[in-house]
């Protein structure tokens, strides 16, 4: 065996180049995961396809945006996509949310929740009730967040998701602690800090911690107050770059606070309060400031102090946050009376009563215990309704058996006559894919042609300098191919649609020259637009020709106009008609005019194919229109296209 030995430039040049394909930050993934998303939405060619990768992308992006989800709802709800539908309406949830406009926040996410529970989507429906829980975060005294909160625990146990089960959890004793049910939220503080340690998950066991703490601060129980809150600052380093950290600093500053060592809570605080406006908490922000505010006047400085309760109670009351302010009138009011300003601090102890009595409220306190006792019975009727169901499936599953034979039979004799069938009509089959590649063949032959038309107008609008016209005439490109696109795979669409790109087409035209002529579409009152489907592209040759062969050849008084009118049952008659120099003149005049189009060739080849194919008279005929002199009026096109049917031809 031969040794193969490195250099050592070449051994380190080979461990650079290792690395560097492997190592990659997150925020390079995240780039690439987005690129990529990108990528395939460009060449997605299904709707739910194209709506799935919206949905990954602006979940990716965490877009804000209200329009980005509120169309993504309508393609959704277009695409009868429940599951999609869902999520758009917790994408404007979350928005309307970011907006702190929680009264819409609820309306999309109760929308959602019904559709949730409507086709048993249970994962869908737990995330709906933690974005429209979060909503009434703000009025923790809402009858209506703990029906939630214990509604999202129930569900979380059932698909047995203990991170959920944790969060719902904390989510209760948020509200008992709010209530002033302090023993109880303690108690659901704990059995979250239990699961999240049983699932090794490090945010869950910080925040149990500092909640705990939380608890113990409002019991007045320095010692098992600092003790919890320093335990959580074991964690902070794994998530110093997020939000979280600056509770954590806030948590510890407060119990330097506690213990008279002022420097480090003021230093805390300072910590706390950056990462609070970094990350725009500013119910955080104004948690510090208030425990910043006690370290400066027990450090003896007044002046100091009073500015930032000053601060601070501007701000909780712009945001609407009052749960400092009983400790901040309390603190302000044993300022003025130390200073002997016994009416101010009369005053304030008067507003720290009436603030405190606010915020406790006795009967969530009660509806919480009802809750907790109605949770655990209907626990406990679950487990034996599951116990009779058990017996019941045993009991069906010895029933089920002695018909399994017999329906094995049938479904035998099923197969033996779908496949007979299906051997019959392969021959069919055969000659109608033959019909619908030789359609598909020319159907792409005509759009090439268009495209090159087209670009050929976008490099004019350049090469004469006119960078407005051109960037116009490009976004309405960009909008018909993306049309064309949309419809490239169908052979037929609707006259809806087709009026559409028609009418794109005819303003690109009319803009690459100067808005020199006239036009209109019309269609007849009898027709249905929306629901009647007719051969893709095959007005448009003709229209090109109108404009390019006939009414640019004139010098002035330009029209246009197409029609579709009502025929015969099951055709539908398209007039395309111009008051232009007429075809005589026209193969008279020289240049890129006198070109033939080939795409009228491929038209007359698709009428060809649909009248074997459907057995109708599709046909055109071409009228040229003279007055008594002999002299042109123009040229008249009547087109005469078959009413094809929903399905793909």
């Amino acid at each position: 065996m031969t040794t193969v030995k490195l250099t050592p430039f070449f051994a380190l040049l080979f461990m650079l180049l290792s690395l560097s394909a492997v190592a990659q930050t997150p925020e390079e993934k995240k780039a690439r995961k987005i690129d990529s998303l990108r990528r395939m939405l460009v060449l997605a060619k299904h709707d739910t396809d194209k709506i799935r990768l919206r949905y990954q992308l602006g979940k990716t992006l965490v877009i804000k945006r209200i329009s980005y989800w509120d169309s993504l709802l309508a393609d959704a709800r277009k695409s009868k996509h429940a599951f999609y539908e869902i999520k758009g309406l917790l994408g404007l949830g979350f928005s309307y949310q970011q907006k702190y406009d929680y009264k819409m926040a609820a309306v999309y996410l109760g929308q959602a929740r019904r559709i949730a529970i409507e086709k048993g989507y249970k994962q869908e429906h737990l995330a709906v009730l933690s974005y429209l829980a979060s909503c009434y975060q703000e009025s923790p005294q809402s009858k209506d967040l703990l029906d939630l909160n214990y509604e999202g625990l129930r569900l979380a146990e059932e698909l047995n998701n203990p991170k959920e089960m944790s969060k719902y959890y904390t989510a209760i004793g948020d509200c008992y602690f709010f209530a002033e049910s302090l023993p109880e939220a303690l108690s659901m503080y704990e059995k979250s800090l239990q699961l999240s340690r049983e699932i090794r998950n490090n945010l869950g066991i910080m925040k149990s911690l500092l909640n705990i703490g939380s608890i113990y601060h409002a019991m007045r129980d320095t010692l098992n107050t600092n003790r919890y809150y320093l335990q959580s600052l074991k964690y902070v380093d794994e998530f110093k770059e997020t939000k979280h950290a600056g509770v954590v600093y806030y948590s510890v500053a407060a119990t330097f606070n506690n213990i008279k060592q002022f420097d480090s809570s003021i230093q805390y605080c300072e910590k706390a309060m950056a990462i609070s406006l970094r990350y725009g908490d500013y119910y955080g922000y104004c948690s510090s400031q208030a425990t910043l505010a006690d370290s400066y006047c027990k450090k003896g400085d007044i002046k100091r102090a009073l500015m930032i309760i000053e601060k601070t109670m501007a701000l909780a009351d712009s945001i609407k946050y009052y749960v400092e302010l009983p400790e901040l009138y309390l603190l302000r009011k044993n300022i003025y009376r130390k200073e002997h300003k016994y009416k101010e601090a009369l005053a304030d102890y008067e507003r720290y009563i009436v603030i405190r009595d606010s915020l406790s409220n006795e009967k969530v306190r009660k509806r919480g215990l009802q809750k907790e006792f109605d949770y655990n019975l209907e626990k406990k009727e679950n487990e034996n309704n599951l116990l009779a169901q058990k017996n019941q499936i045993q009991q069906l599953q010895l029933s089920q058996n002695r018909y399994f034979f017999w329906g094995l039979g049938g479904l035998v004799l099923l197969v033996a006559v779908i496949g007979w069938l299906l051997l019959r009509q392969n021959k069919l089959r055969a000659q109608q894919q033959n019909i619908r590649l030789e359609q598909k063949l020319l159907y792409s032959q005509m759009n090439p042609h268009f495209i090159f038309n087209s670009l050929n107008s976008i490099q004019h609008f350049v090469l004469t300098s006119e960078n407005d016209k051109a960037e116009l005439y490009l976004s309405k490109f960009a909008k018909l191919i993306r049309e064309l696109l949309e419809s490239s795979t169908a052979e037929s669409i609707s006259l809806q649609e087709e009026v559409s790109v028609l009418t794109g087409y005819i303003e690109m035209e009319a803009l690459r020259f100067s808005n020199s002529f006239n036009y209109s579409i019309e269609v007849d009152e009898k027709i249905d637009p929306l629901h009647t489907r007719i051969p893709h592209m095959l007005i448009q040759p003709f229209i090109e020709n109108a404009i390019w062969h006939g009414l640019l050849a004139k010098s002035s008084d330009r029209n246009l106009v197409v029609a579709f009118k009502a025929e015969s049952k099951g055709m539908i008659r398209c007039e395309i008609e111009d008051n232009g120099v007429g075809r005589d003149a026209s193969s008279k005049t020289s240049g890129r005019f006198k070109k033939k189009s080939l795409a009228l060739g491929f038209v007359q080849q698709r009428l060809k194919l649909m009248r074997s194919t459907f057995k109708v008279n599709c046909n055109v005929e071409i009228i040229d229109k003279k007055n008594n002199a002999g002299e042109s009026l123009g040229t008249k096109i009547v087109v005469l296209l078959p009413i094809l049917p929903t399905e793909k031809i």
